[in-house]
Parts: C-alpha cells; sequence; structure tokens
C-alpha cells in the first residue's frame, strides 16, 4: 500500500477487500523482504503492522520492515503515518 494507507482502504483502491484472516500469513519477514526493500527486519507491534518504514523522516525506524509481534495488533483498518503495508486482499463476494 501506499505511505499512511490502511489495508481497508489498500484494498478498496483495488476494487478488493482485506482479509483479517490472512494478515497473520504475511506478518513474517519473508514476505515483507519479497514486497519491500527492508534495510533489516524485526518484530514491533501496532495495528499498522507488518508494514515497511517509508519515512525517511523517521530516521530510527527508516526502511526497516516490522512484522507484528503481538497477534492481537493484527487489524486491517490500521494505518501509520510513516510506515506502507502489506496488506493482504482479496476478491469481493457476491
Amino acid at each position: 500500500g501506499k505511505q499512511g494507507q490502511s489495508c481497508t482502504a489498500v484494498c478498496e483502491s483495488a476494487g478488493k477487500v482485506c482479509s483479517a484472516e490472512f494478515l497473520q500469513s504475511v506478518n513474517n519477514c519473508d514476505m515483507l523482504k519479497g514486497s519491500f526493500p527492508c534495510s533489516s527486519c524485526e518484530g514491533n507491534f501496532g495495528y499498522d503492522q507488518p508494514a515497511y518504514v517509508a519515512n525517511a523522516a523517521n530516521k530510527d525506524q527508516f526502511g526497516k520492515c516490522l512484522y507484528n509481534s503481538k497477534e492481537t495488533f493484527l487489524s486491517c483498518s490500521g494505518a501509520h503515518a510513516d510506515t506502507q503495508r502489506l496488506c493482504p486482499c482479496r476478491p469481493k463476494q457476491g
């Protein structure tokens, strides 16, 4: 997704829906490294993760890929101004 977007918005812009049950399947370094130019990959937690820190102004975290170490935080609607989310989108049904 684009920086600052939630997965709900990312998937909607592609004419799809975010699949919360599949967030866990993309919540790892291999999946993040396949989608983003990660300088490193580490566990963190936040409603916007898994994600890539895309804002160069965030000097501490810029370029890092962050997977969500707390599964209760996995969310389609989460977003953060500094990150680009890795989103599992599926076709709309019906």
